[in-house]
């Protein structure tokens, strides 16, 4: 039988933090908290790097209104991003976009 995930509030991953700011020790605040020493390093990590979207929700972001707005950004990202970047052995390990136009360059001359 395996342990119950826990969720923290974003309050207490703030008091975690300060405790540690105010000078306890990783390991006094783990044992007080009954917490992973490297949990609470990661929780700092993102609190120094991102301050105030900090903690903001459950760590699913982007949330999607609807279906139809996730497909549309998976879309955009396909075209946009997968399709023009990504490196194809068939394409001789060229981003499709670069092949294309060495194709048109070859075509004309």
């Amino acid at each position: 039988m395996g342990l119950e995930r826990r969720e923290f509030t974003r309050e207490f991953k703030l008091s975690v933090i300060r405790e540690m700011d105010a000078g306890k020790s990783l390991a006094q605040v783990a044992r007080k908290y009954q917490l992973d020493p490297s949990l609470i390093c990661k929780w700092r990590k993102l609190y120094q790097r991102h301050k105030d979207e900090a903690f903001v929700g459950r760590g699913r972001v982007p949330e999607y209104q609807t279906q139809s707005e996730a497909r549309a950004s998976l879309s955009k990202f396909i075209e946009k991003v997968y399709n023009q970047k990504r490196l194809h052995s068939a394409l001789g390990y060229l981003p499709p976009a670069e092949f294309e136009q060495a194709l048109a360059l070859k075509t004309v001359s």
